[in-house]
């Protein structure tokens, strides 16, 4: 949190907008995960299947709210790796 109040000492940082929907996502992601798990979990086999079912709603649901954030990010991870 320090290193934020800092940071937008000397740069306009749009910090809400920039983390809502990561957070959403991922606080969703947490709730999903937690009551399938109270049904579903008995081994290691299903808590590795919890991961992957937490993955896919993550990333699902930041694919639903932020998709252009995503493809922009995703072009220039793209662009940085192959175009160098």
């Amino acid at each position: 949190i320090l290193t934020i109040i800092l940071v937008k000492r000397y740069i306009e940082v749009a910090i809400w907008e920039n983390i809502w929907q990561p957070f959403l996502a991922s606080f969703l992601m947490a709730v999903v995960v937690f009551l399938v798990a109270e049904v579903m979990v008995k081994d290691a086999l299903s808590v590795f299947l919890m991961v992957i079912l937490g993955g896919l709603v993550y990333f699902g649901l930041l694919f639903i709210l932020a998709k252009d954030k995503m493809k922009k990010s995703l072009g220039e991870v793209k662009n940085a790796f192959f175009n160098s």
